[in-house]
């Protein structure tokens, strides 16, 4: 999994799940805001703890709804509904 820049301008383009660092903790220097439709941010040690259990267990641990801090865009489990819905119009467009 990999951990990437907040300015990165595309991180949609990598397609997959990536870690990144935000201001909410209110420590170090300030973090530019992802550029990406849906996020979750929780607490970085609860995190590592379920990307591990979700390498070991072969499936995607999702965050228990008391570590979440804050959620942006319309993010269901591990999925962006906007994303999915403007790639499925955008495809639909193509095809007819």
């Amino acid at each position: 999994m990999p951990i990437i820049r907040n300015d990165i301008n595309s991180p949609e383009l990598l397609q997959h799940r990536y870690i990144f660092l935000t201001d909410d903790s209110g420590i170090g220097n300030g973090h530019a805001e992802p550029n990406i439709d849906c996020y979750v941010v929780t607490r970085l040690d609860q995190l590592i703890v379920r990307v591990l259990a979700g390498i070991v267990g072969g499936h995607r641990v999702e965050p228990k709804q008391g570590e979440i801090i804050r959620t942006v865009g319309s993010y269901d489990r591990g999925r962006c509904k906007t994303t999915q819905l403007q790639r499925a119009d955008a495809q639909g467009e193509h095809e007819g």
